[in-house]
């Protein structure tokens, strides 16, 4: 299996950290390093706006201002027109921003100093802003001339291009600090940044392009345990079905889902586990769910409990017991209702059930009140609010901190973390985290959470490591959404229709 399936991403501290051993072990001197960034910029830059002839570089302090000046003189040396804006004077420049400042100089462009945000409108507009006010280092909120600075070339209708990180994004956080800006895409180098995907990163970030300015073959890498999965994730993860492969060889499901009014929940779930590649995939329901569901999934094997939904007692216990005992994974929760009855149900799968479990939904909620601390087969998946009620906290706070939210499930009940939302953070309870983005708007709607069970099961179901499951299953999902929403609107993506990108997505 291949090991090229997932990208590193790191904090502003770990960049550092690898930037350093970069130069110590490899070699490579600070400036050679900046050099690289500013080629790497270059290409993305002419690529990107291949029309333009005018750039207006905007150089804060530190490494920052240096990729900026070093890609400065590449452009007018390829004969560009570039005009340089610093915020500081020449003499407060030192190291290898300083001689990427003078090599500038030699060439005839003189930077010009700007003291109030008012003087930029003095010259004519280019064809696009260079950011290059802040790098990955910054860890206080601006202020001064920087914040009109900001403001101002985000009020202009020109692109701004962003070197390594859009100025003002907290690099680990993706907080703002207290201005940003907002740029149209961002070049950053060797790694992603947490930053340009967490909470605001997104948004300020633009088009994120990733390119490599060192060999990977650094120890302190060993170290990072955020990663992203990349475009050959499906073809690594997912087995082949060979020829003397037979239905249990891609699992048996078990679906604990649905009550009446929400039998769609369960029916997505699990057709999506069934499309998937899900050998089998079995329904627990009473007998109104289980006639409705046979309707609506014929290929969906229908396990009756004739004891239920009322009273949850020996019997259905009894009935539980059999129902589990060939199943491989078992997705618990979606549309199940929150009576008495359901918590019962769930509380007794959660003890009696000790292979992959996805607890969705409904089984969320009666995990939050039952409050149970092993968890360790489990992959749960709550979006903010359910992860609120997890914590005992408000959903501000989720989102405030998602990767330690994430975390602290994780910790507290020893399963995997799936918190869902535009970007959803995968989480095992080694610690190991993965941050998907993969998908759109579109999937802001009902069933959409219930069709990741299904997917998500179904991997597990094939044997892959819950937290690579959980995490491939999120990307899918994305796939699916953004393959539907290229000739189609993003308001008419449902559950069904996701499903059935499946086979175009998958081996």
């Amino acid at each position: 299996m291949s090991s090229e399936y997932r990208d590193y991403v790191v904090t502003a501290r770990e960049m550092k950290l690898l930037e350093m051993e970069c130069i110590e072990q490899q070699g490579i001197a600070s400036i050679a390093l900046m050099e690289r960034a500013a080629k790497a910029a270059k290409k993305v830059l002419l690529d990107r706006y291949s029309q333009a002839r005018v750039f207006y570089v905007c150089c804060g302090t530190g490494g920052n201002a240096g990729d900026g000046f070093a890609l400065a003189r590449l452009l007018l040396s390829d004969g560009y027109k570039v005009k340089v804006f610093i915020f500081n004077e020449v003499d407060s420049y030192d190291g290898d921003p300083r001689r990427n400042l003078d090599a500038l100089i030699d060439l005839g462009l003189e930077p010009i100093y700007i003291k109030k945000s008012s003087q930029i409108d003095y010259y004519d507009i280019p064809d696009v802003y260079i950011d290059a006010l802040f790098g990955i280092g910054l860890s206080r909120e601006i202020v001064g001339v920087y914040t009109k600075v900001i403001s101002y070339l985000n009020s202009s209708s020109v692109p701004i291009f962003s070197l390594d990180i859009a100025s003002g994004l907290d690099a680990t956080t993706g907080d703002i600090q207290g201005v940003c800006i907002k740029a149209d895409c961002t070049v950053t180098f060797a790694y992603a940044k947490r930053g340009h995907y967490l909470k605001n990163g997104r948004k300020y970030t633009g088009q994120l392009y990733i390119e490599p300015i060192w060999h990977e073959n650094l120890d302190k890498l060993s170290d990072i345990n955020t990663y992203m999965l990349n475009n050959n994730a499906i073809g690594a993860l997912i087995e082949k079905r060979e020829l003397d492969m037979h239905k249990a060889s891609f699992g048996r499901i078990g679906v604990i889902a649905g009550s009446l009014g929400m039998v769609g929940a369960a029916v997505h779930s699990a057709k999506a586990a069934y499309e998937c590649g899900c050998g089998l995939v079995t329904l627990f329901a009473d007998k109104d769910v289980a006639n409705i569901a046979q309707t609506l999934a014929p290929n969906i094997i229908v396990y009756i409990n004739e004891h239920g939904p009322d009273t949850f007692n020996e019997n259905v216990q009894a009935k539980l017991d059999e129902f589990l005992k060939d199943k491989d994974v078992v997705i618990l929760g979606p549309g199940l209702s929150t009576s008495e009855y359901s918590r019962k149900l769930c509380s007794y799968v959660q003890k009696a059930f000790k292979k992959p479990m996805i607890v969705d939904a409904d089984a969320l909620n009666a995990l939050a009140i039952n409050d149970i601390t092993e968890g360790s087969n489990c992959i749960l998946t709550p979006h903010p609010g359910e992860a609120s009620r997890i914590l005992e906290c408000s959903t501000e706070e989720v989102l405030s901190e998602p990767i330690e939210s994430a975390r602290n499930i994780s910790n507290s009940t020893k399963a995997v973390t799936v918190l869902k939302g535009n970007t959803s953070i995968i989480l095992s309870a080694e610690g190991i985290t993965y941050l998907n983005i993969a998908g759109n708007p579109a999937l802001a709607k009902g069933g959409s959470g219930d069709v990741l069970s299904g997917i998500i099961a179904a991997f597990a179901a094939r044997g892959i490591a819950k937290e690579k499951a959980a995490a491939l299953g999120c990307f899918v999902l994305g796939l699916c959404a953004e393959r539907y929403t290229e000739n189609k609107s993003e308001n008419s993506l449902s559950p069904e229709k996701i499903i059935d990108q499946l086979e175009y997505i998958l081996p």
